[in-house]
């Protein structure tokens, strides 16, 4: 059972790249699950901050879905 999670492994539960999470990381940290503190300078999430942050910012059924497409759509 996996308790933690590299940058690859947020990346791929987070469906964003590598690349982003570690950007996020050291510029935007509030766009991320909290991070582990550890003596090393690897960043660690544990599984379970990240499943509740996921929950957390999920979007609710109710809101309106934004497609971006400002004309209507003929069908």
């Amino acid at each position: 059972m996996k308790l933690v999670l590299d940058v690859k492994g947020l990346a791929e539960a987070l469906s964003i790249s590598p690349m982003t999470v570690r950007q996020n990381a050291s510029r935007f940290p509030e766009r991320l699950p909290p991070r582990l503190n550890t003596p090393s300078r690897k960043l660690l999430w544990a599984v379970k901050d990240v499943e509740e942050w996921i929950e957390q910012h999920r979007a609710s059924p109710s809101a309106p879905v934004q497609s971006g497409c400002s004309a209507p759509v003929e069908t």
